[in-house]
């Protein structure tokens, strides 16, 4: 199995003092396999420990080379599918980090998609951990392939 994480780093300030002084978001978004294994699932949660870890000593050298005083804090981007996704989800609020949700439609709708009462439950227990989720398409009739699409470049 391989594991591909992007990952991007923005300071939204033209205001240099500002980027030297305060806290911003290190976003780290992943898309992946919906249909894993425990054993499965196991790995891949080592391997976003391993790689949240690697993350947080590359921005913290940076930062002591650059000589930034701002700190920042790991900031997870996710649509909560299942599978890999929720693995980082859940990797992500263990930190504790912030969880951004990006819903390529309607929760009421997005949720039909998912297998069984347990997915259904887990989806809901995750989505708590962000109190405004984007939602990409709010009719009531998405394109789900497209809104699916959209929803993985976002995060990506």
């Amino acid at each position: 199995m391989h594991i591909c994480i992007f990952l991007y780093f923005s300071v939204c300030t033209t205001n240099p003092q500002l980027a030297m002084e305060y806290r911003f978001p290190f976003r780290i978004g992943i898309i992946g396999h919906q249909s894993l294994t425990d054993a499965e699932k196991i790995y891949v949660s080592k391997e976003i420990q391993k790689s949240i870890v690697t993350v947080q000593r590359s921005v913290e050298n940076f930062r002591k080379k650059k000589a930034i005083k701002s700190d920042f804090f790991i900031c997870g981007i996710s649509t909560l599918s299942e599978g890999a996704e929720r693995v980082f989800a859940s990797e992500i609020i263990n930190l504790p980090g912030v969880l951004e949700v990006v819903l390529p439609f309607r929760k009421e709708l997005y949720i039909e998609d998912f297998w069984g009462e347990g997915s259904k439950t887990e989806f809901q227990n995750l989505l708590t951990y962000d109190a405004y989720p984007v939602v990409l398409d709010n009719s009531h009739t998405p394109d789900k392939n497209l809104c699916y699409y959209n929803a993985s470049k976002l995060v990506i």
